[in-house]
């Protein structure tokens, strides 16, 4: 489908005539499609930039060490402890505010000193390097498109984020965490399957989960696996191997993964907590540092989480859609299952 833009300033847009060509577009397209237009307005504007392929684009994971310092990242904890002590004894600083065992991590406010601290993390974090890796991903510019910190604690049970499953969003979503305290088996560890292997799992039927109902996914869909803690058994079933990638960050250092695209699931700390500060990134037109030029930081730091799939990507700032009350999983195409980018 042709789509007509016009210029913006330092930004371009839906020409009127597009604007309902995009709407009625099924949302998987919408996203694929708004992907490819960044695609080309990044070639048109860097005609001398390769794109070398890179272990995110490889795997679906990417470990980058030292994103902030250990000390900084210290900081940031700390002022984790302080902000939820001075809520009080049920505040989430040192066990969960609910019995819930879904909402075992705790959304730390965006308040006082922390989020100033947070703000003036995000160049570091996505300094030159990483900024260079994640173009190089996107094979365009990228956005901060939401954030949240958290920080959890001891639970026995396993919840759903903590079970394997893959995020319903725009097959070019990318998360970033930020590890504000060490990982490992009794701080916490996030596993993941890497693309190929997660492919794989597709093929034998494990893709998305029941869990994603709340999201538009209808529940009574034949064939809709539900989430698992161990996936040993469906490989071998199948005669196949299976390769989980366990990385293992430290407080300052950041993992990248394709959420959309890649299987993952937590592993919870069994002592102490994991404090985490999470980007979520999708295209764009222009370089990050501009939409926080031009609208602020309000949209980047929000208290509550934001639905990405069902938004309209070629307007600023991707505003909600109206969900689709009729996606179901047997309407959704076969890229979307093997967690191809893009058609």
């Amino acid at each position: 489908m042709d789509l007509t833009f016009v210029s913006t300033g330092k930004r371009i847009g839906l020409h009127p005539d597009s604007e309902q060509a995009v709407l009625e577009m099924p949302v998987w397209q919408r996203h694929a499609a708004y992907h490819d237009t960044c695609r080309k307005v990044y070639a048109m504007a860097n005609p001398e930039v390769s794109a070398p392929e890179t272990v995110l684009a490889k795997r679906g994971v990417d470990l980058v060490r030292g994103s902030l310092t250990r000390e900084h990242a210290a900081s940031l904890s700390n002022e984790i402890t302080n902000l939820l002590e001075a809520r009080g004894p049920g505040g989430g600083a040192h066990g969960p505010i609910t019995d819930n065992p879904d909402e075992v991590s705790v959304r730390v406010p965006y308040e006082g000193a922390l989020l100033d601290m947070l703000k003036d993390a995000l160049p570091l974090i996505l300094n030159p390097e990483a900024e260079g890796l994640l173009e190089s991903y996107y094979g365009s510019y990228f956005r901060i498109d939401s954030t949240s910190c958290n920080r959890t604690h001891p639970i026995d049970e396993h919840t759903i984020s903590f079970l394997w499953h893959r995020d319903v969003a725009p097959m070019a979503q990318v998360h970033i965490m930020v590890y504000l305290t060490d990982s490992g088996p009794q701080k916490g560890l996030t596993l993941f399957l890497d693309l190929e292997q997660t492919k794989t799992a597709a093929k034998l039927g494990y893709h998305y989960t029941k869990v994603t109902q709340k999201r538009g996914l209808k529940r009574d869909d034949e064939g809709v696996p539900e989430r698992r803690l161990h996936l040993d058994d469906l490989f071998e079933q199948a005669g196949k191997d299976l390769t989980v990638n366990r990385p293992d960050p430290k407080a300052g250092d950041s993992l990248l993964f394709a959420a959309p695209r890649v299987l993952h699931r937590g592993s919870l700390p069994t002592e102490g907590y994991r404090d985490v500060f999470l980007l979520v990134l999708q295209p764009s037109f222009v370089p990050w540092r501009q939409d926080i030029e031009d609208f602020g930081y309000d949209h980047i730091f929000t208290d509550c989480g934001k639905d990405t799939l069902y938004t309209n990507p070629f307007k600023s700032l991707a505003p909600a859609l109206p969900k689709d009350g009729n996606s179901t999983l047997t309407s959704w195409e076969q890229w979307i299952f093997e967690g191809d980018i893009l058609p």
